[in-house]
């Protein structure tokens, strides 16, 4: 989470980030971006992709999540014949402060890619 939220503060408004891990497990997708989207000036941006992909979780464990989470994209070992990964395309859309720490115990990554646009 925090490599996200460095580059969340760097960026310009109106630039974007493509997020990106190799793993499909919700709680390092879909929840941390949940939590992103409440506490940062930042929205998800709709893209395609060449190969077959699924939608975000919009619901899990009986919470429901930003339905804006629909426009991230899953893409599952067994449709594409390779490792898992899921993918968000953020557009910050305001000024970032510098917040109190976090408060969050960030979960070990495999990977992740982070890609910047001012």
């Amino acid at each position: 989470m925090k490599l996200l939220v460095g580059a969340i503060k760097m960026l310009k408004t109106g630039g974007e980030i493509v997020y990106s891990t190799c793993t499909i497990t919700v709680e390092e997708n879909e929840m941390l971006i949940n939590k992103i989207l409440k506490k940062y000036p930042v929205e998800l941006i709709d893209f395609d992709l060449p190969v077959k992909s699924n939608e975000g979780f919009t619901f899990y464990k009986r919470e429901k999540l930003n339905p804006e989470l629909s426009k991230t994209k899953r893409l599952l070992p067994w449709e594409v014949n390779s490792e898992g990964f899921f993918i968000a395309k953020i557009r910050k859309t305001g000024a970032t402060g510098h917040p109190e720490p976090e408060n969050i115990k960030d979960t070990p990554l495999n990977c992740i890619t982070i890609i910047i646009k001012n």
